[in-house]
């Protein structure tokens, strides 16, 4: 019996199927670690499935390109670009594996939606507890009395945060990104460069430039 070539029909790896293993045998994606069954080529049939089936292998190609994937992801197999195993939509280029083809337009839109949306209560939680913290650092550092000023950037951090995870708009990564740079620096400046609020200014800055930089990943 000659070896069989097929895709995986859950990851798309080329896979290549060796006797004694052959059609109808199930056995595991060596990528995505999903079962697949090894389908018939012909008319011919096969009554029984083999007990003593092996184990599948990626063609050459496949097991390069595989190579330096986190574990529980595979390539897109239109995009290439990495993505969950438990995903079914890429994220980069919206390709579908159940209908093994990219989405319309209307649909892309959705899906890129969702990603929006997912991101947007993600950082806004972030913030929000962010704020908290600082409060929480404040009163530590200053022995329970916390200047009215240093207590509203934290009430402005709280609230942008639950704001994002309510109104999903491009524009809120922005938002985010200057108001938390704005308070990182406020910190490090009214706190004499010493202490712990220069630690978490320096951190606010960066995550403010991070959140900015989000807002790439979302064309309008």
């Amino acid at each position: 019996m000659p070896d069989i070539q097929f895709n995986c029909n859950h990851c798309n790896a080329r896979l290549i199927a060796t006797p004694p293993d052959g059609p109808g045998d199930s056995l595991p994606c060596p990528r995505c670690k999903r079962v697949v069954t090894i389908p018939f080529l012909s008319d011919e049939k096969k009554e029984t499935a083999d007990p003593n089936a092996g184990k599948l292998q990626m063609t050459g190609q496949e097991e390069e390109e595989a190579e330096g994937l986190p574990a529980n992801f595979v390539q897109c197999p239109s995009c290439s670009s990495p993505m969950n195993t438990a995903m079914t939509i890429c994220p980069n280029c919206t390709y579908d594996k159940t209908l093994g083809r990219k989405l319309g337009k209307g649909a892309q839109k959705t899906a890129a939606n969702k990603n929006l949306s997912r991101e947007l209560r993600k950082w806004g939680l972030i913030l929000a507890l962010i704020g908290g913290v600082q409060y929480g650092l404040l009163m530590w550092d200053r022995g329970g009395s916390v200047p009215q000023v240093w207590t509203l950037w934290s009430a402005v951090m709280v609230g942008i945060g639950i704001l994002s995870m309510i109104v999903h708009k491009r524009i809120m990564f922005m938002i985010i990104g200057f108001t938390i740079m704005m308070v990182g620096a406020l910190n490090i400046f009214y706190s004499g460069f010493v202490g712990p609020m220069v630690i978490l200014g320096v951190f606010q800055m960066g995550y403010g430039v991070q959140q900015c930089l989000q807002m790439r990943k979302f064309p309008a």
